[in-house]
């Protein structure tokens, strides 16, 4: 079994975590010529997922490759609508920066970046679509790669036992069965 059908196959199995949108773009390929596609690396992704998982104590989104993964399900996975869907969402993220801070998303600080991101959760359905989609594949992206899985998750075997008194402390990350 090579690597990305590992991939594949976790993210499937994942797939009752994760949205039905996410899922299917794993398990379906469609390819569509017209597409207008996403430059490797475009800046507003880059700033995207560095905003959506920002680095702290661990490595963040862009350390963990998170932007080529977004890029790579942009232009070789997702359904067209689903495609437009996203590329018009960041070009709606740019002008919104645009009329609020004159300059594109990627040249916006940090600050700026998380409020505008705010305002899509609380926007209109388009909005709230986009953010939705943006943050399942920024998650899935960093979750899956290698920063993800062993630098900020911690592997926890249960041999057989639940313990739901586990003691846990303040300094304790997430967990994965």
């Amino acid at each position: 079994m090579h690597r990305r059908e590992l991939l594949k196959l976790c993210t499937v199995v994942l797939g009752t975590q994760i949205s039905t949108a996410c899922t299917s773009l794993v398990i379906s390929r469609e390819s569509d010529a017209g597409l207008k596609t996403v430059d490797v690396p475009d800046k507003r992704v880059t700033a995207l997922a560095e905003t959506i998982i920002p680095a702290t104590d661990t490595p963040g989104a862009v350390e963990a490759g998170v932007p080529a993964f977004v890029e790579e399900l942009l232009n070789d996975w997702y359904t067209t609508a689903e495609h437009q869907r996203f590329v018009s969402g960041l070009d709606d993220l740019d002008r919104e920066a645009g009329s609020r801070h004159g300059s594109d998303f990627a040249a916006c600080t940090a600050e700026q970046q998380g409020m505008l991101l705010g305002t899509l959760m609380t926007g209109d359905e388009q909005q709230q679509a986009f953010f939705q989609m943006a943050r399942e594949a920024v998650v899935v992206g960093y979750f899956t790669s290698e920063v993800g899985a062993t630098q900020t998750l911690r592997y926890l075997p249960m041999p057989g036992v639940y313990d739901g008194e586990y003691p846990l402390t303040p300094s304790d990350t997430q967990f994965t069965y």
